[in-house]
């Protein structure tokens, strides 16, 4: 009993680190000097300890936990998961290339801690979340206000222009973006308070804030699917005044800025970003066949990661982690749909909301490279295929016997 509970405590403690250690960006002004004039570039020994705290993690929980807990019916799942991580480093083993490590130390890690645990508490889950929707809706506030009161900018910020970009403590616009959705799919499950009401509405409102045009267009898709399904024709005459204040301004150069109008400011000042990304759609190396069976002979970067993984690891490699994300997001919407416990209800849905974001908008950002998202996709897509999570409220809410027995240890 004291090893399961010290497991548990290192498995938390993993997560919170992993969570939280991109927070020094902000206060130190440390991000990137290429995309901000006012901070400079993270030393290499500050990106690369992160890899080094988690393989500490690790190390320290194969000597504390005294075994893995592999459920017996998911060795489909485990297989074909590790598999999915040693191929990338087969690639590091032929070129050194040391990008080809970012995925699978992350999914590795993820994999390991969860497996390391005999189950994980809703309750423990329910808390995380509260305390990372709190936490990111507070550090928003306080860089909106320096911002406003002393022009503090955040990274990715410009003075004197509309780019202004806030990523709260990750100080990602794009990375909190794709949080924000976790956290929006949790604040929305939350009993409707005066209080829960602000924070749906701020989660919202950070969004837009991260001037992140795939993640906006995201909200705005689930914001017409969840008003034509429970108010129809209410959200089509909203379509409509909004399409016409909108678009009729427009064409007559209305709200003008120095001569231009608004949506040319704002297209304007992110013809960069779209230039760049419609640029990372290079499938050249396709070309050659062996490339989509085996993968790329070096490290080809695009802002897509799914370019980025048939690049490098081929059509079979890509196809076969398309298939494992989809699986587990097929098992996130019949948890929901299924769950009779609210608690379960909360945590499929906002996993399952963040799952298809980060999923969906890799088409066009790299996120299973980005640090803490891809550690965060892929700890939940352990913890629900490997049946390691269990709520105290409702066990009928989860599909499968496997919540309610004890995984043996496979020492």
């Amino acid at each position: 009993m004291a090893r399961s509970k010290l497991a548990q405590s290192i498995f938390w403690a993993t997560v919170i680190v992993a969570l939280l250690y991109s927070s020094y960006r902000y206060p130190l002004q440390i991000n990137s000097a290429q995309t901000s004039p006012t901070y400079s570039d993270t030393p290499p020994l500050l990106q690369a300890a992160k890899y080094l705290i988690l393989v500490v993690a690790c190390a320290v929980m194969a000597f504390v936990a005294g075994g893995l807990y592999v459920p017996r019916r998911r060795l489909g799942f485990i297989t074909l998961y590790l598999m999915l991580v040693a191929w990338p480093i087969v690639h590091f083993a032929f070129d050194g290339d040391a990008k080809h490590l970012t995925f699978p130390i992350v999914a590795g890690v993820a994999f390991f801690i969860s497996l390391s645990v005999c189950s994980v508490t809703l309750t423990a889950v329910d808390t995380f979340m509260r305390f990372t929707l709190y936490f990111s809706l507070l550090v928003d506030l306080i860089q909106m206000i320096l911002f406003h009161v002393t022009g503090r900018l955040p990274a990715l910020a410009y003075e004197d222009t509309l780019a202004v970009r806030f990523g709260s403590f990750l100080d990602d616009p794009n990375g909190f973006a794709a949080l924000s959705f976790l956290l929006l799919g949790y604040a929305y499950s939350l009993p409707r308070t005066m209080m829960n009401r602000l924070c749906i509405l701020g989660v919202i409102l950070c969004i837009f804030l991260s001037q992140s045009l795939t993640a906006i267009s995201f909200l705005v898709l689930l914001i017409v699917l969840w008003g034509l399904t429970n108010h129809f024709k209410a959200t089509l005459f909203v379509l409509l005044i909004g399409g016409l204040a909108i678009f009729l301004p427009y064409l007559f150069n209305g709200f003008s800025l120095g001569g231009n109008g608004l949506l040319d400011v704002v297209f304007t000042s992110k013809q960069a970003s779209s230039d760049a990304h419609f640029e990372s759609f290079n499938l050249d190396k396709l070309a050659d066949f062996s490339v989509w069976i085996l993968g790329g002979d070096e490290y080809l970067i695009s802002e897509s990661w799914w370019v980025t993984a048939l690049n490098n690891y081929g059509l079979i490699w890509s196809g076969a982690l398309l298939s494992m994300l989809t699986a587990f997001m097929w098992k996130l919407y019949i948890t929901f749909n299924e769950a009779h416990s609210q608690r379960v209800k909360r945590v499929s849905l906002s996993v399952l909301l963040f799952s298809l974001y980060v999923v969906g908008a890799s088409l066009n950002l790299p996120f299973l490279t980005v640090f803490p998202i891809n550690f965060m996709l892929m700890l939940f897509v352990s913890l629900f295929m490997l049946d390691k999570l269990q709520d105290h409220e409702g066990l009928e809410g989860f599909r499968g016997d496997l919540y309610t027995e004890r995984p043996r240890p496979l020492v």
